[in-house]
């Protein structure tokens, strides 16, 4: 099965490239004949260059929810992340889906959604985080630009370009980009005692979470809990061996500031 995939350019001269006769390709772009009419931000910053529009498989917008990793929470899945945003728009995009995942996406629509991947590099500039293994690395807030219908070939003889359908262009704006990213609860997976401290095996850490460790001696009562001294590698925390019973991790939003 090929990977769904996007290109940019020429349609006409790259669907043949690209696509099978049964996959489906959706055409997406923001671009607007008004100069100042930008993809923004929830601050109202103009998107940066290299920001991302995800092709989403949507069942149920109302349940529908990425979360910080660049994955889907509920409410349908995201196929594909594209990092392309330019000059504060999504140029003309291409989006393919193979015909072998088309076929899998029942009882939903397709939708592109912006998302705000900003974070600061080690000289505290402000750059987008970037793409991993086809999601974002890190999703801050997220917002519907637009959704379309499914576009699928009704019988083998049609050629790729048959298959081709628009989704309405609209710009993005700020109230569109406005919903925070999910983030998950983090489990402690695994407790080793390591000489004169304890180690936490940590899962489900969030991208765009800091952490601390809690302690108390009462595991029914989380107000009893109070923070301790820790070192974090990776998904392990390291606390004092003398630090408490029993422990917890808790995640603190990292809400992205200019």
């Amino acid at each position: 099965m090929k990977k769904i995939m996007f290109a940019l350019g020429v349609i006409g001269l790259s669907v043949a490239a690209v696509a099978a006769v049964n996959d489906t390709l959706l055409m997406f772009s923001t671009l607007s004949s008004d100069p100042d009419t930008y993809d923004t931000y929830m601050d109202g910053e103009k998107v940066l260059d290299g920001e991302c529009y995800a092709l989403c498989y949507v069942t149920d917008a109302d349940a529908f929810k990425i979360k910080a990793d660049g994955t889907a929470d509920g409410g349908g899945e995201v196929l594909l992340t594209a990092p392309v945003a330019k000059d504060g728009h999504c140029p003309n995009l291409l989006y393919v889906v193979d015909a072998a995942k088309a076929e899998t996406l029942k009882g939903g629509a397709y939708a592109v959604y912006l998302l705000d991947t900003r974070v600061k590099d080690a000289a505290g500039n402000t750059v987008v985080a970037g793409v991993e293994n086809g999601k974002a690395k890190v999703v801050n807030r997220f917002g519907k630009v637009v959704e379309g219908e499914k576009a699928v070939a009704e019988d083998s003889e049609k050629k790729a370009t048959d298959t081709i359908a628009q989704l309405p262009a609209a710009p993005a704006n700020g109230s569109q980009v406005q919903d925070l990213s999910v983030i998950d609860n983090p489990t402690i997976t695994a407790i080793k005692v390591d000489g004169a401290n304890i180690k936490l095996t940590v899962a489900d850490l969030s991208p765009a979470a800091d952490y601390k460790v809690l302690t108390g001696t009462d595991v029914a009562n989380p107000n009893l809990f109070t923070e301790v001294p820790a070192t974090i590698d990776g998904s392990t925390f390291t606390v004092s061996k003398d630090a408490g019973k029993f422990f917890k991790v808790k995640g603190m939003r990292r809400e992205f500031k200019k």
